[in-house]
Order: C-alpha cells, then sequence, then structure tokens
C-alpha cells in the first residue's frame, strides 16, 4: 500500500552557487516535506563571475523556473565572434545569436542572484554562509555532520553540488527522482535511478562529432589551413544556420507543486 503522507527529508546541500540553489530550489516543489540547508564556504554569495552558457535541457528547465525572461533581459553585453587565423588574421566574424551557440548566455553571479530570489518565498530553505563540513558519517538512520563552526545535525540526504558540468540539468533530475520516495529508506535507490537517468543525458552533451578535436585543435600547419578554410567556408554560406538546436534537451517529467 502506497502512503499518501508526503514523505519528511532533511537535506543538507554543499555549495551555494548554481547547482546548489538549483536543487534546493526543485526540491521545493516536490511533494515532500523538506527541510533544506545549504552551506557555503564563501561568506557572502558570490557577485561575480565568468560568463556561463545555459543551453539544452537547462534552457527548458530555467522556463519552467520562470527565469528565462530575466536571463535574456539582463544578458551579456557580447557582440559576437570573430574567428582568426594561424597568423592572425580575421577569417570569419559571427554577430551575437549567429553562430553555433543556441541557449543563454548570463554571468555566474547574476545567474545566482535570481536563484536566490527565486528562492526566497520558500521557507523551509536556510543559507549558511561562512562555514563549510569537517567530517561526514554515514549510519544506517541517516549522515551525521560536524561543521567547521562546531555545530553537529544528522541529515537524510547530503549532496555536494559543486560540479563542474550540467549544473541545472543534474539538479532538476535529482530533485524529480528524490520526489518519487515514499520514506527516507527509500533515498539510496532514487539515487540509483538518477544515476540511471542522468548518465545518457550527460554523456550525449558531451558526444562531440568524430574528428572534432582533431580539426579544431589541429597539431600541424596542414591541419590549421584545413582548419582555417573550413571556418572561412562556413562564414561566408551561414551554413551553420542549417544545424539543428537540439543539444541533448531530454526533459523528464516530474510530478511538482507549488507552480
Amino acid at each position: 500500500m502506497i502512503s499518501t503522507t508526503a514523505p519528511k527529508l532533511k537535506v543538507l546541500i554543499l555549495g551555494a552557487g548554481i547547482a546548489g540553489p538549483c536543487l534546493a530550489y526543485w526540491l521545493c516543489r516536490t511533494r515532500l516535506n523538506t527541510s533544506i540547508k545549504v552551506i557555503e564556504k564563501s561568506p557572502v554569495p558570490r557577485a561575480n563571475g565568468q560568463a556561463i552558457d545555459i543551453h539544452g535541457a537547462a534552457v527548458e528547465i530555467t522556463k519552467k523556473m520562470k527565469l528565462e525572461e530575466e536571463i535574456r533581459a539582463r544578458s551579456t553585453t557580447e557582440k559576437g565572434t570573430m574567428m582568426l587565423s594561424s597568423f592572425g588574421k580575421p577569417i570569419a566574424t559571427f554577430p551575437a545569436g549567429d553562430n553555433f551557440y543556441f541557449g543563454l548566455r548570463d554571468f555566474e553571479g547574476r545567474f545566482i542572484r535570481a536563484l536566490l530570489e527565486a528562492l526566497r518565498k520558500f521557507e523551509n530553505v536556510e543559507y549558511v554562509y561562512g562555514d563549510f563540513v569537517k567530517t561526514v558519517e554515514q549510519k544506517e538512520g541517516g549522515v551525521d555532520v560536524t561543521f567547521n563552526g562546531g555545530s553537529e545535525d544528522t541529515f537524510d540526504l547530503v549532496v555536494g553540488a559543486d560540479g563542474a558540468t550540467s549544473k541545472i540539468d543534474g539538479a532538476y533530475i535529482l530533485a524529480g527522482e528524490v520526489s518519487k520516495i515514499q520514506s527516507s529508506h527509500d533515498i539510496p535507490k532514487a539515487l540509483q535511478r538518477y544515476e540511471e537517468v542522468f548518465r545518457p543525458v550527460y554523456k550525449k552533451m558531451g558526444n562531440l562529432p568524430w574528428g572534432f578535436h582533431q580539426i579544431a585543435m589541429p597539431q600541424t600547419r596542414w591541419g590549421m589551413r584545413v582548419r582555417d578554410s573550413i571556418i572561412w567556408f562556413v562564414g561566408k554560406t551561414k551554413i551553420h544556420r542549417l544545424l539543428s538546436n537540439d543539444q541533448g534537451g531530454l526533459i523528464m517529467s516530474y510530478r511538482c507543486i507549488n507552480g
């Protein structure tokens, strides 16, 4: 018999960059009765950072979070891309919006602020800055955590949200798989499902055409001439506009609440 009572779930998320707040957001939108703590070693939220690309499935996820219009409104001031030959001479120019990239661009700090703003409506999320985890011990009934500040606590789930890639996609899928649990005892199965679901998505996103590395980063003068000729041809013919903008945008459907 399946329980209709929303399972209680106490979650610790390590890292308040992009992945951490995104995971907290989607956990809050599930049917779970969650209590979430996000801990960040930095004393304050990140205010800057490099430009980031949001593409494929991540674009659809930002739409679900109602962040797309805000991101487009404060997009980077990039004017375009100029490709230079191995001799430093321009061979092709792609204005902003007319290149091989399909998606959104924003600066990391601004995107993090947008995520934090989206989380303000949820009262079950606590942010702690200037602290970090010192020890972690997994036990039968949960995970015992000791913080550098001296406090201790026990959680049902501890997530290291400091990955280098696929932050938005991974956070969305992890929250979706965890949302299916009937009790905290089901967490191991949820993590296994996350691995099974996300691994193909991650692999597809990382797949590059055969010979891409050799053409893009040639090791010989002949190879550089071939690469420059291809770039010149694409820049002149604009053939890249015929390419599909499908970058592995596989979106799983999960039952969420609160909009």
